[in-house]
Formats: structure tokens, C-alpha cells, sequence
């Protein structure tokens, strides 16, 4: 009953960071350099002056000729430091007249917006990789933990499918850290608060930090449990074994 909660959870999360979100803008990756150009059929020269954020206005007043009636701007990328809309405030001139206009921006975490289809995939990855992370965690538990005593807790024969146990754990872990990656990428593309994909973010940090830790530990461990095991196969085999407990 627990277990199909937290699937029935999980699922409903996922799709609701699938939910499409409408932009009106062509998007743009955050922190990364601006480049457009605007058209105009009279002005000598343009100038962007401000940009309004979703957090504030900068004011930039950056200077552009007229080429091929074009103007064209480049801005840097510390201007783009947040997820949202971003208009350019732009003021063209003949000399005489004064036209004001606005270029805007949808500035997202991946730089483009995701169709339909690859969010429907995204999701289908993600329930696929928690369907195999349900069924190995549940084969685990049904593998030997130990080798088998008997009654008084002696060691009557060394169980071999016990180290099945580590390498299981360690694939589960991987799918765990792929899920929160996958899950990551599907929050900063389409949730505008940016908390939930910082946490994911987070998350996925450390337990991709602490990998390869975690799998010199285990092989350490699953080298010294055999050397172990190998010891005790020898006192078994020379019938040593009597008042021994392990």
C-alpha cells in the first residue's frame, strides 16, 4: 500500500512539471551573451537604453548605427542572471523624430522550450526509471543478506548471492541520481520559480559528488567480505568450524 502512495505521488509531480508552459517571447539560455538585431527604415542610429527584468531595470544606453537599416546589439551575459521576461527598452532617432520600441526575451534554463513530445518522452524515462528502481529495490530484499546458519547461528555454507546485494544497490542509486537529474532539467524548463530546480539541483550535486566515494567503499567492502568468506569456506572445508559464530 506504501509503495503504490509514493508511486501515485511521484507520478503526479512529474506531471506537473510537464505542464506546458505558454511563452510569448523567443526564449533565451540564462547567463549566456545576447545578440539581435531590429529593423528600421528611417533612423540614423538606435540606442538600447534599459532592460527591464523580472527583478529590476538595467540601464545600459548602448549606442548602434544604422547599417543596411539594421541596428544591432550585443549584450553580456550578467544581465540575464534570472529566469523570466526580459524587454530591451529601444530608442531610435533620425535626428529629428524619436521612435521607442521593445525586443523581448523569454530567458529559461535550457535556452529553448521543450514540445510536447519531449516532455511526453522526459516523463516516460522518468516512470521508466522508477519502475526499475522499484523492481531491483524489491529483488534486493529478496536476496540472501548473509551466508546461512544454523539453528545456534553457526555457519553451516557460504551464500554466494549475497554479493549480488552491493552492485544492485549501487545501479539503484545511479537510477535514483538519473531520476533527480531528469526531474531537475524538467523544473528550471518549466516552472518559473526557480526554488524546486535549485533543490533538485542541489540534490543531484551531492549524491553525483559522493559516487565515486560510495562505489570505492563498496568494492572495498565486497573485497574484504570474499577474503573473509574464503577464510571461513577453509575452516568449513577442515571441519572447524564447531563453536565458531559469525
Amino acid at each position: 500500500m506504501n509503495k503504490k502512495v509514493i508511486l501515485i505521488v511521484m507520478c503526479m509531480i512529474m506531471i506537473s512539471l510537464v505542464l506546458p508552459v505558454v511563452t510569448a517571447y523567443e526564449p533565451h539560455k540564462v547567463m549566456t551573451n545576447l545578440s539581435f538585431s531590429i529593423t528600421t527604415n528611417f533612423a540614423n542610429n538606435c540606442t538600447l537604453t534599459t532592460i527591464n527584468t523580472p527583478n529590476d531595470t538595467n540601464i545600459l544606453n548602448q549606442y548602434s548605427a544604422i547599417s543596411n537599416n539594421d541596428a544591432t546589439f550585443s549584450i553580456n551575459a550578467s544581465n540575464y542572471t534570472h529566469l523570466g521576461t526580459y524587454c530591451h527598452n529601444i530608442l531610435c532617432t533620425d535626428g529629428v523624430d524619436n521612435v521607442t520600441g521593445q525586443e523581448c526575451r523569454e530567458i529559461t534554463y535550457l535556452g529553448y522550450t521543450l514540445s510536447d513530445s519531449q516532455a511526453t518522452l522526459y516523463l516516460g524515462l522518468i516512470l521508466i526509471m522508477i519502475g526499475i528502481l522499484m523492481v531491483t529495490v524489491w529483488f534486493i530484499g529478496k536476496l540472501p543478506a548473509s551466508n546461512v546458519p544454523d539453528e545456534e547461528g553457526r555457519i553451516l555454507t557460504i551464500t554466494y548471492l549475497k554479493y549480488l546485494r552491493p552492485p544492485l544497490w549501487l545501479i539503484s542509486y545511479f537510477l535514483f541520481i538519473g531520476i533527480i537529474f531528469i526531474a531537475e532539467n524538467l523544473a528550471f524548463a518549466y516552472l518559473w520559480d526557480e526554488m524546486f530546480g535549485k533543490v533538485l539541483h542541489g540534490i543531484f550535486t551531492v549524491l553525483f559528488s559522493l559516487s565515486p566515494v560510495i562505489v570505492i567503499m563498496l568494492f572495498a567492502w565486497i573485497f574484504v567480505k570474499i577474503v573473509h568468506d574464503k577464510q571461513l569456506m577453509q575452516y568449513i572445508n577442515r571441519g572447524m568450524m564447531g563453536g565458531m559464530k559469525f
